[in-house]
């Protein structure tokens, strides 16, 4: 009977050392006022928060509601936007004036900190930050000017915080993408979720708002879906996004949708109810409070079943998957969910002055916070506890007194404590990983590493030392004593160890009294192999490798330019070393990327481009090989064939620009870089018009300079000759009709020095001679024949009234018909341009066509 007894309670023992019972955790609450305005909170591990003010200060607050830190960030500059990056541990914030700040998340102090605001915005609306802390997306207030009016509106910009720099910007000038507002920010992994609008319009919201999904990337940042869905409230829930649309329907229903990320496929879509707010809970379920007052749990199918009632606009909600915290102006709710809520624990918020409701709510790693009003802040956080019982015993299993245990968290804390005679201790300690260590004199030390969730007892038995033993450091190091971390150890002897090093470059054994062969590899460096003895004093030893090395001759070949430069860049340290062909160079085993300077008029080709002896190759052959530019690829002929087509004057020449002009210039383009005019015409053909914006014949011309644009060996260059084409204008004009080719302003009155007088003219130059000069655009000529009565239809001058002949109309037909007199006259006059020509002699000025047409100083530009 005592034996079945005996067997029953080892059986109870060990149910409940199996099955710890489960206790539901225990809350504890903190409200704390300030004297000042709160702008953002960010909530911490450790049940700590960070709290910022509108004075430009952040304080820490622990979970007992003291501070533990409180730093001036930067006077009167508020931090709206500050959250915790838990992969660096440290804290992003960002104030309006456009400042990005890095944070200790420990003591608040400022570990970087620049100016990301351009000089033409204003102030940071808003701002998202990725979960690994890179990259910031903020919209920002800049202001348009137009006619002298100033207007506000909002770029779309993305920052890569460890460059310090814009990868992305997206305002109302972007091409073919115009942004006009932004509504809301938020970040999936490394793609950013944003929705825009881009037509000025309130009501247009409703409607005309895009949902649009960027992923991003050290090199660009690429829309990558987009969904047109009007206003709406939305969250980001595991790998969806769950949306309503604000507009009410004929049925007085909320289209709702779920859409999966990135690519935003709708997966689910249904009419509910008006929410008032999502809240993320689990992967795959989201909280939402309703208009009707009901806090609902709905899954991605949005299907929705009641939990509780809640007011209203006084109430903020946060959920971590399996509690629910309800923070109400005057109480604070939490409740644990398994199917159903069941309230676990509450608190009376107190009031000295008016009640303010609560603004926003956060869930954290077991805590709830929220911020009340303007200057309160309010939190619930868990204080759960587990019991570790530890019980060591010999070999023999009898109980090890004296053994002296030390528990250490996965965060570097540690205590250590001494086992009873009994052999057993027990540990009071947060849940989570954790390592043991066991050490006792006579016997071998004792490691174990063990995730605890729920109370525990662990039995661990202590081998008796059998030989004697010591904990050694191996340091491996460079030839110039720097740490090489990661090197693969070998140790071959009593017995056979495999370690890695670790940043530091050391790697901690334990080994047996004795010698030991010792093998060290590790990229880059030459492979160790030596010996070594563990001594009863031996606590460290120290091995140093040698570099790898690589054997690179650059060789050219005969085409190849004496004057040629190459260099070496290495592709992870960034240093670039010149080289010379022939000369064998030794560098230490690495990528290197082949940077070849090629002389003017050759392009050059380096094979391999990369030498990538990170795969164990050691020696490697680069060959150069250049060859001379060939640009003429377009006879002239058929450029001044097609041109003839085109103009209404045509005059071949044979003109030498040296006699006439010198040299032609070098112009300064829009985009501040400058061309050479001279290089151009005596490598390709070039073709220069001379126009003004408001010219209404040079527009009838941009199809055929475009296509001229397009021609293998054929410059094209667009010079305005008005002084009031700025640089904003000539942007837009070059914007508005599509021009693929250079504009520029005259700034060197090349007009004036060819004798131009007629706008469109075109000159075609090459190889130092002015072969052919065009002037006015044939089509618009075309145009206006269209439209123009005929001649057999005109009164006569005579019964015509005064103020009759001085209509546009009648002053553009005269013009016309004295064009195609002059024409046909001139045709009969046309002389052999065989000889070499003077450009006056061969210049005819065009009757005008109107002042409104051909006149650049009486042009206005709308701004």
């Amino acid at each position: 009977m005592r034996k079945v007894i005996g067997l029953v309670a080892f059986l109870l023992m060990l149910v409940l050392t199996l099955n710890p019972a489960y206790t539901q955790p225990s809350y504890n609450f903190i409200q704390k006022g300030f004297s000042k305005r709160i702008t953002s909170m960010a909530a911490l591990p450790d049940n700590k928060a960070v709290l910022c003010f509108g004075d430009g200060t952040c304080s820490l607050i622990d979970s007992s509601g003291n501070t533990l830190a409180n730093r001036l960030i930067n006077p009167d500059k508020e931090i709206f936007y500050i959250k915790y990056v838990p992969l660096s541990r440290i804290l992003v914030g960002v104030d309006r004036s456009g400042n990005i700040y890095l944070l200790n998340s420990s003591t608040l102090n400022i570990i970087d900190a620049f100016l990301a605001r351009k000089n033409d915005e204003e102030s940071f609306l808003m701002a998202s930050l990725s979960s690994d802390g890179r990259y910031l997306a903020v919209s920002s207030r800049y202001y348009v000017i137009v006619n002298g009016k100033s207007y506000p509106e909002t770029r779309l910009v993305v920052f890569d915080i460890q460059s310090k720099s814009r990868i992305f910007e997206r305002d109302l000038d972007t091409s073919n993408d115009v942004l006009v507002d932004v509504f809301s920010l938020d970040f999936w992994g490394s793609y950013l979720i944003a929705e825009t609008i881009d037509t000025k319009c309130e009501l247009c919201q409703l409607t005309d708002n895009k949902i649009e999904v960027y992923s991003i990337d050290s090199q660009n940042v690429k829309k990558v879906a987009s969904f047109q869905s009007g206003l709406t409230l939305k969250c980001v829930v595991g790998n969806f996004l769950v949306a309503q649309r604000v507009q009410q329907n004929s049925t007085g229903n909320y289209l709702t949708y779920v859409f999966t990320l990135p690519d935003l496929k709708i997966k689910a879509k249904r009419m509910l109810d008006k929410i008032q707010s999502f809240i993320p809970f689990t992967n795959d379920t989201f909280l939402a409070i309703f208009s009707d007052g009901t806090l609902r749990r709905c899954n991605l199918n949005l299907e929705c079943n009641n939990l509780v009632s809640v007011p209203l606009g006084r109430v903020a909600v946060a959920g971590d998957g399996s509690f629910i915290a309800i923070f109400k102006t005057d109480e604070v709710e939490v409740y644990s969910y398994n199917g159903e809520l069941s309230r676990t624990a509450y608190y009376q918020v107190s009031w000295d002055i008016a009640p303010s409701p609560p603004k926003t709510a956060v869930a954290s790693r077991g805590g709830f916070y929220s911020i009340y009003g303007d200057n309160m802040f309010v939190s619930a956080l868990q204080l759960t506890t587990i019991k570790l019982r530890l019980i060591v015993v010999d070999d023999q299993g009898r109980p090890v007194p004296g053994a002296v245990v030390e528990i250490i968290s996965s965060g570097g804390t540690s205590q250590s404590l001494i086992t009873s005679n009994n052999g057993s201790i027990i540990f009071e300690l947060p849940p989570g990983t954790y390592n043991i260590n066991v050490k006792k004199e006579g016997f071998s030390p004792k490691s174990l590493t063990q995730s605890f969730t729920s109370d525990t007892q662990i039995t661990l038995k202590l081998d008796r030392k059998q030989e004697e033993r010591r904990d050694i450091q191996i340091n491996v190091l460079t030839q110039d004593d720097k740490p090489v971390p990661g090197a693969k150890i070998t140790i071959i002897g009593r017995e056979n160890i495999t370690t890695l090093t670790n940043v530091n470059g050391k790697a901690p054994v334990n080994l047996p009294l004795g010698n030991y062969t010792i093998l060290i590899s590790a990229p880059k460096y030459k492979q160790l192999q030596s010996t070594f003895e563990v001594k009863t004093n031996t606590t460290e030893v120290y091995f140093k490798l040698e570099p790898e090395k690589v054997n690179i001759i650059v060789e050219t070949l005969n085409s190849t330019p004496v004057e040629i430069n190459v260099s070496l860049a290495s592709l992870t340290t960034n240093n670039t070393l010149t080289v010379n062909p022939g000369v064998n160079v030794s560098l230490p085993v690495d990528a290197y990327q082949v940077l070849v300077n090629a002389p003017k008029d050759y392009e050059c080709s380096a094979s391999p481009p990369i030498v990538n002896a990170l795969n164990g190759t050691t020696n490697v052959n680069v060959k150069i090989t250049c060859k001379l530019i060939v640009t003429r690829a377009t006879p002239i002929s058929d450029v001044i064939g097609f041109l003839e087509k085109k103009m209404i004057q045509n005059v071949k020449m044979n003109m030498s620009i040296d006699k006439t002009l010198g040299k032609l210039p070098s112009i300064n383009m829009l985009n501040s870089s400058k061309l050479d005019l001279d290089f151009q015409q005596r490598n390709k053909i070039l073709v220069i018009e001379f126009f003004y914006t408001q010219c209404t014949g040079c527009k009838y011309l941009v199809p055929a300079l475009r296509d001229l644009s397009r021609l293998p060996g054929v410059t094209v260059v667009s010079l305005t000759v008005s002084p009031v084409d700025t640089q904003a204008v000539l942007e837009r004009y070059v914007k508005e009709n599509n021009i693929t080719w250079i504009v520029a302003r005259d700034e060197e009155n090349l007009f004036y020095k060819l004798n131009v007088s007629v706008f469109p003219t075109v000159v075609v130059i090459s190889d130092g001679k002015i072969l052919y000069r065009g002037a006015g655009a044939r089509e618009e000529l075309e145009q206006m024949n269209n439209t123009l009565p005929s001649l057999s239809g005109l009164p006569s001058l005579q019964n015509v009234p005064l103020g009759s002949l001085f209509r546009p109309e009648t002053l553009i037909f005269l013009g016309m018909f004295l064009i195609m007199t002059w024409l046909v006259i001139g045709e009969k006059d046309e002389k052999s341009n065989s000889e070499e020509d003077s450009i006056y002699n061969n210049t005819v000025t065009f009757p005008d066509f109107g002042s409104s047409l051909h006149s650049p100083d009486l042009q206005t530009i709308e701004e």
